[in-house]
């Protein structure tokens, strides 16, 4: 019988691991399945293309035209013959055939080809960076919601570890007041302290099932999947701090080379930078070559015609070509207006990223000063919950020997759950101003 309940604990066992998604786990299927990323890979995909169809701008382009018209009879002339009979000119066909081959290619448009084709490939190095910094901000989602979930479980556990307390200490209460040495006071005391945790833990337990369906949505798992988190988060901040450990020099530095913000930015100064030199080229004039090759049906004399659709005709062939060049001699000012208006955008932006460049060193500095500040206070955390812990098991011993009133118990059990909740949420203030950091510094 015990062979059995121990096969079956340890199934149950093998079922949670199965479900179980691990921290590494949960980033790196976002990190490829999250809509975020999905649609980032969309967009270097168009964006690709658009560079394509800058190059196509270069090439030739030819076109093929074609007609046809019926009349309802062909168009004639008589006039009279030189003997006096009359003579029929036909001056037309009832079917009407015409095909054109038209070409044109580009020879100089003021520089709009090149510079197109220069944004459209700045636009795709965007959209790759673009790619990288959503992978970023999922991870670090990922991070953070994973981090809440553990800390709820934390959270949870305590909040259970309370609950059989408050129940023993109810029935330690009601044990005594049926022998009378406890007051109805006290034993009302105890029994609101009890049944007030249950509405808590069924709380907390809701939060975690909506935390588990947001990381569910936001990494691509469907809602029906079930995992559970794997882990404490004093394991996690343990095992990356030694694995990837923070070295201070030089990590402004490393942040400004890194951010893909930045990277953004600047390519976004770049492309506008080279929208306002093409707007100072559009004064330029365009020059397009052309050629046009046209055949129509027309009617002919009867010794050297072509029998086609029952009509007398010939193929007539006529070749076109050129060099049109256009220059606008005045377009109201709006030119120079679209110069004007380009200089102050390419002005504007290049502030902006002036001032991004020092908001992301103030960003780095936060992020590390609090990130320093929970490092320091883990050491002041865990020597508080060894205090508090010790003084709760003191406290319970006595209260049991009825050495002290229930205040004084209850004081050291709040203190207890307080130091374990400051320590947990310190640990977690910790790992996730760490993973922020790495992510500012453009290393996550």
């Amino acid at each position: 019988m015990k062979y059995k309940i121990s096969l079956i604990i340890l199934l149950l066992l093998s079922s949670f691991v199965l479900n179980a998604l691990t921290l590494e786990e949960a980033v790196n299927y976002a990190s490829e399945n999250s809509v975020p990323v999905k649609i980032s890979y969309e967009t270097i995909k168009i964006s690709g293309l658009e560079k394509k169809q800058a190059i196509s701008n270069f090439l030739p382009s030819l076109s093929l035209n074609t007609t046809y018209t019926r009349l309802d009879e062909a168009p004639t002339m008589t006039i009279a013959g030189p003997m006096g009979t009359p003579m029929v000119i036909p001056l037309g066909v009832q079917d009407n055939y015409a095909a054109s081959f038209e070409l044109g290619m580009p020879i100089f448009m003021g520089g709009k080809l090149i510079t197109g084709y220069s944004i459209a490939k700045e636009k795709e190095i965007i959209s790759k960076l673009e790619l990288e910094k959503n992978r970023a901000d999922i991870k670090i989602a990922v991070i953070q919601m994973y981090m809440s979930g553990l800390l709820l479980d934390e959270m949870i556990n305590m909040t259970n570890v309370l609950y059989n307390s408050k129940k023993e200490h109810y029935e330690s209460a009601l044990s005594k007041y049926t022998l009378g040495s406890a007051s109805k006071i006290e034993l009302l005391s105890a029994e609101m302290q009890f049944k007030s945790i249950e509405p808590q833990i069924a709380e907390m337990t809701n939060k975690k099932k909506n935390l588990i369906n947001s990381i569910k949505l936001i990494i691509g798992l469907s809602l029906d999947d079930e995992f559970e988190f794997e882990g404490s988060i004093k394991d996690i901040l343990d095992s990356v701090i030694i694995v990837n450990p923070l070295i201070k020099e030089d990590l402004t530095e490393e942040g400004l080379n890194n951010s893909k913000d930045l990277k953004i930015l600047n390519k976004n100064v770049s492309i506008l930078g080279k929208v306002y030199r093409l707007t100072k080229l559009n004064f330029l004039p365009n020059i397009v070559g052309y050629a046009n090759y046209k055949y129509n049906n027309i009617a002919g004399a009867a010794n050297d015609s072509l029998i086609l659709f029952n009509d007398t005709l010939f193929i007539d062939g006529s070749l076109v070509w050129g060099v049109a060049i256009s220059f606008d001699l005045f377009s109201g000012g709006k030119k120079v207006l679209d110069v004007l208006k380009t200089g102050h955008q390419y002005k504007q932006m290049n502030m902006i990223y002036a001032n991004k460049i020092e908001q992301t060193k103030i960003d780095i500095e936060n992020i590390l000063s609090n990130y320093d500040i929970a490092k320091m206070n883990t050491e002041t955390f865990q020597y508080t919950l060894a205090l508090a812990d010790e003084a709760f098991s003191i406290a319970q011993k006595q209260y049991h020997q009825g050495i002290i009133s229930n205040s004084d118990y209850i004081n050291a059990e709040t203190n207890y759950i307080q130091a374990r909740v400051g320590y947990s949420q310190n640990l977690f203030n910790q790992i996730v101003n760490y993973y922020s950091l790495l992510n500012a510094l453009g290393i996550l």
